[in-house]
């Protein structure tokens, strides 16, 4: 409803395996505040196997309710239970979605990104596809730093390797959890920096630790989970401490030459100062950390871990 998914559904071939598709489908109606909201009391959802259907209702607490017998469309009085059950559900369809948060996530959509980047946004993750058109990626790296540095990371976006996929011509990676991007006017949001600032460099300190840099640490890489907490995405720039970069955009600390700068710990942390740009005459303090982070010389600069100790950050948890 106006592109919200309130109603799922798990479907089976057999008419037998009725019993699985209620138990995959509670496996899929995982409660999520972030997506589905405060005020939404449930979210409905059928299992469907052959001929056979049943309608239920996942409620807050996680709890599957059955609110249908199992119904065989073959039997003329279930067609007519199911036809009424339908109508009811598609009556009651639009006032459950208004009752979603205004700003959500527009599940099942592909959205199209830079060329050769596609994204599809299911109910517990993100499905994005990387072809061979994508520039500056180096697919077997990322598959590394998925499978090896990426689960000991916090603060960061996972990858369910066990449904992404990799080829020649094509990368599927299946990343959790879900999040929004900070606004515009979060950004120029003091408490709302200094977590995503302490959030990022937590993220950074373990990646550094393991002699891996980001490269492109920015507000388009930061996202706000459904618990509140915020994450760092987008590590197809990721590699090991020492590579040279090949592009060139707005983001770059200013001693990095493309194809000639090796990028370090120290140039991540420039990137992390940044984001701090939109806040500065709130805080003295804020501004004296900026200093910091962005120092003319890389080798001024505090690691990760030291900036998180900044009085500036001190109160964040």
């Amino acid at each position: 409803v106006d592109g919200k998914a309130l109603l799922f559904g798990e479907e089976k071939s057999e008419s037998r395996q009725i019993g699985d598709a209620a138990r995959e489908l509670s496996e899929k109606l995982r409660w999520d505040s972030f997506t589905l909201g405060e005020q939404l009391p449930y979210i409905l959802g059928y299992a469907a196997a052959g001929t056979h259907v049943q309608l239920f209702l996942l409620l807050r607490q996680g709890t599957r309710v059955a609110i249908s017998p199992e119904l065989d469309v073959q039997v003329v009085d279930h067609r007519f239970w199911l036809a009424r059950a339908v109508a009811h559900i598609l009556r009651l369809l639009p006032a459950l979605s208004r009752l979603l948060p205004s700003e959500s996530i527009p599940i099942g959509q592909t959205l199209q990104r830079a060329p050769g980047v596609a994204l599809t946004i299911n109910g517990d993750s993100v499905l994005k596809v990387l072809t061979s058109e994508v520039e500056h990626v180096n697919c077997a790296r990322l598959r590394t730093f998925y499978e090896t540095i990426c689960p000991q990371l916090e603060h960061a976006i996972q990858c369910d390797m066990t449904r992404s996929s990799w080829t020649e011509s094509k990368t599927k990676l299946r990343l959790y959890p879900l999040g929004l991007h900070v606004s515009e006017d979060e950004q120029r949001r003091l408490s709302v920096v200094v977590h995503v600032v302490q959030s990022v460099l937590s993220a950074l300190s373990h990646l550094h630790e393991l002699g891996w840099c980001h490269r492109d640490v920015r507000w388009g890489n930061v996202l706000r989970r459904g618990d509140g907490k915020f994450m760092l995405i987008d590590f197809e720039f990721a590699a090991a401490a020492g590579n040279i970069i090949t592009w060139r955009n707005r983001y770059l600390p200013p001693e990095v030459v493309p194809n000639v700068t090796p990028w370090g710990c120290a140039q991540d942390i420039c990137q992390v100062g940044m984001l701090l740009s939109g806040v500065l005459p709130q805080s003295t303090s804020v501004l004296e950390l900026y200093a910091q982070l962005v120092h003319t010389d890389p080798l001024q600069r505090p690691g990760a871990r030291a900036a998180m100790q900044h009085p500036s950050l001190a109160r964040v948890i």
